[in-house]
């Protein structure tokens, strides 16, 4: 790790190939350039946390963490997502690869070696002008399904590289000590991709017996096995899968020769007992003459995704019947207030059958001519949100009988904050609002009684003993002016002298 020198912008070069990266240190130095040099991807994290940083050029293969998980972490961190990020690298070359580079919110992709000035260029023109940086990350299973697929298609390229290099090493004075040179290299190259890849990589005899002729060892940390236990026992994968999901782990072979490729899912038992979800993926392998030579798979750990589906499912379950067996009626509605759904109190309070929903239901919902204006007015003021989220209204139901309904509303709106709809929760009050009717009622008839009266009626609060409400007739026989008067004095003093 170097520090920086000045004060211009700072560029962070992310590559194990140290010549390399001396090299372009000095370059970008001379022109000005703060640069932090890492080797791995990991070195690169700790010195984004160290210092700011306002571009990044970074190779894919590198030890620890490769140069796509390396931008995957910038753009999943708010932190880092709208640095420019470039890749620059000399092992993965093709378009496939760039694509998947460019998905993953990097400004450019260039291929080793580009000329200095070049590159000088770009970063200059990327420093100026760059407005990325709002691209959304890729779900967590897609990303790991395409970098596992560059991945394998990095460890296809790296053989077919051994291979070649084998055949022309063969017939050459120094061939032995080549080979075992080159054979390190790739070895190096391989364990690398394999130990940071979050998947397991395995092969298979394409023969018809389908033995496993090789296992990462990143199985021991997904499943708790060693890879050689599966290679040594035949059996070992079919006694370890879920009964359940037996039938069509046992088909996939055949699938794979059908199709070239075939991807599944099933529960494997791990050492410690459970057992847990994983995705496999296989690829069928054919050479120059189209002859099957051997399946190409990879595992992944999807165990916390089945889990949360289940947990969504769940959810979805206990609000649906929360939904259908709530006493208080729930409506959806259109954003532009038509009736979408309703659950079967709503639609009980309305005087319809459970599942009745039709377009004269909809029309009807169900508003007595004398209130119509009213209540589609507010209608679009709860829209245009100018009203509170609580209403009174008058109804009829289906046989044409009034109801009188207390609503409560909500709106909901999508990603954007555009409003999607309107929920309803609506209760009928029919007989609370004939119960109030009856108090007002009486109420009313006892203020009549009570002011028509000849007789001196008052009322007095027991604890405090003062007046608290009289009629006419007592403030002319007690001989008060008014009743403001009456209501001043105490009771004794209209008590007699003792």
């Amino acid at each position: 790790m170097t520090a920086p020198i000045n004060n211009k912008a700072s560029i962070l070069f992310a590559d194990d190939n140290v010549e390399l990266a001396d090299v372009l240190q000095l370059i970008f130095e001379r022109e000005g350039y703060q640069v932090y040099s890492a080797r791995t991807g990991r070195e690169a994290t700790e010195i984004l946390e160290a210092y700011k940083v306002d571009l990044i050029i970074s190779d894919i293969l590198m030890p620890d963490m490769d140069g796509y998980q390396l931008c995957r972490h910038c753009q999943l961190d708010a932190r880092w997502k709208f640095i420019p990020f470039i890749f620059y690298s000399g092992n993965y070359t093709t378009e496939e690869d760039k694509s998947f580079a460019l998905s993953l919110g990097s400004a450019r992709f260039i291929i080793k070696p580009e000329d200095p000035d070049v590159l000088l260029q770009i970063v200059e023109d990327l420093l100026r002008d760059f407005t990325g940086g709002d691209r959304q990350p890729e779900q967590e299973a897609a990303y790991l399904r395409h970098y596992n697929v560059r991945l394998v298609k990095q460890l296809e390229k790296k053989l077919i590289e051994s291979e070649q290099n084998i055949q022309q090493l063969r017939d050459e004075k120094e061939a032995q000590k080549k080979l075992q040179s080159a054979l390190k290299k790739s070895n190096n190259q391989l364990q690398h991709l394999l130990l940071t890849s979050p998947a397991v990589i395995y092969t298979c005899q394409a023969d018809g017996q389908y033995a496993p002729t090789f296992i990462s060892n990143n199985i021991k940390k997904l499943l708790g096995y060693d890879a050689q236990e599966f290679i040594d026992d035949p059996n070992f994968v079919k006694e370890h899968i879920h009964p359940d999901d037996r039938e069509k782990v046992d088909n996939r072979f055949s699938r794979v020769y059908l199709s070239g490729q075939y991807e599944l899912k099933y529960r494997f038992l791990c050492k410690s007992g459970d057992y847990r979800w994983v995705q496999d993926g296989l690829r069928l392998v054919r050479n120059a003459e189209g002859e099957a030579t051997e399946i190409v798979g990879y595992l992944l750990d999807i165990n916390e995704q089945i889990q949360s589906k289940v947990a969504w499912r769940h959810t979805l379950k206990r609000l649906s019947l929360y939904f259908d067996q709530t006493p208080m009626g729930i409506i959806e509605w259109t954003p532009d207030f038509e009736l979408k759904t309703w659950n079967p109190a709503a639609a009980k309070i309305f005087g319809f059958r459970k599942n009745e929903l039709t377009e004269s239901t909809r029309a009807r919902l169900v508003i007595p001519e004398a209130v119509k204006t009213q209540v589609e007015a507010a209608g679009q003021d709860l829209i245009a949100g100018k009203l509170g989220d609580r209403s009174h209204s008058v109804h009829l139901t289906k046989n044409g009988q009034q109801v009188y309904c207390d609503w409560y509303h909500s709106a909901l709106t999508d990603q954007e904050g555009h409003l999607a709809g309107v929920v309803s929760l609506v209760e009928d009050v029919t007989d609370q609002h004939a119960a109030e009717s009856s108090r007002k009622h009486q109420e009313a008839k006892y203020r009549t009684l009570f002011e028509s009266s000849t007789d001196a009626i008052v009322t007095l609060d027991l604890q405090s003993s003062r007046i608290t409400d009289c009629n006419s007739a007592a403030v002319k026989i007690f001989g008060c002016e008014s009743r403001s008067d009456l209501m001043a004095r105490s009771p004794a003093d209209f008590a007699p002298p003792l």
